[in-house]
């Protein structure tokens, strides 16, 4: 099994190593690495995440497209502020409390059921869960910093209520969620960009406190009627490709630019 120390590195200083595609499937040898600040492993055959114990100055750490089943091992890394852990095999978020300055996590692609173990991530700025298998959004509360988050393809989202407290939002992708309407909007006035693209809403309304708004996808869902947008001063974009909209005058009366 092809190791890191099969590629025959002599310069144990770097800051940092791109390591990416490089056919690897066990990290013997990043443990020399001590001084690294930004790992990449992307696409490579990586099962088991070890030998980061003395990589204490690791700021990014990118695993994404691997074949690992478990976050773990990562307790040293109290200066990480980027895990991108996409597309591998993870079926439970943990092992996170230790990571303190965690800024942005990546998780889109993988086997996750739950949202858990997450309520220490109070500096969090950035989430991305999408494309697993959750159906419930819950212990986001404390991330009072939250300002992006992308849950898109979880496609039984029973609720997206337990957001109302995450009032920094400013960007939120939904897309492919099982959404039935726009409810959830009511608290999170600081919402910039939101796409919702793919889902069962059949009505735009309860934008009354998204003022900020200025772009929103709704692509693909079940509109027939522009309306309730008069409030909306900031918002640019708006998509509504695949709706059943008509074409009356009506639906032509703002001066934002709609994409039918």
């Amino acid at each position: 099994m092809k190791t890191i120390n099969d590629l025959n590195l002599t310069d144990y200083s770097v800051r940092e190593l791109d390591l990416a595609f490089q056919g690897i499937e066990l990290m013997d040898g990043i443990e020399k690495f001590e001084q690294l600040e930004i790992l990449c492993l992307e696409e490579n055959g990586i099962k088991k995440i070890t030998g980061l114990e003395n990589l204490t100055k690791l700021r990014i750490l990118n695993l994404s497209s691997n074949q690992i089943t478990k976050n773990e091992n990562l307790d040293s890394l109290i200066h990480l502020e980027k895990l991108d852990l996409r597309h591998n095999r993870i079926s439970k978020i943990e092992n996170l409390d230790n990571l303190k300055k965690l800024k942005n996590l990546f998780f889109e692609y993988n086997n996750i059921e739950n949202l858990e173990n997450l309520e220490n991530q109070i500096y969090l700025n950035h989430l991305n869960i999408g494309k697993n298998k959750i159906s419930k959004i819950k212990g986001l509360e404390k991330m009072k910093n939250l300002q992006s988050l992308d849950i898109s393809g979880n496609r039984n989202i029973d609720s997206l209520e337990n957001l109302k407290d995450n009032i920094d939002l400013e960007i939120l992708h939904i897309n492919s969620c099982n959404i039935q309407n726009l409810d959830f909007l009511v608290n999170l006035t600081s919402i910039e960009f939101l796409s919702c693209f793919k889902n069962c809403i059949n009505k735009i309304e309860n934008l009354e406190s998204v003022s900020n708004l200025y772009s929103m996808n709704l692509k693909n869902n079940n509109i027939s009627k522009v309306g309730n947008l008069e409030h909306l001063v900031n918002l640019e974009y708006l998509y509504l490709e695949g709706n059943p909209i008509d074409n009356s005058e009506e639906n032509k009366k703002y001066d934002f630019n709609i994409h039918y």
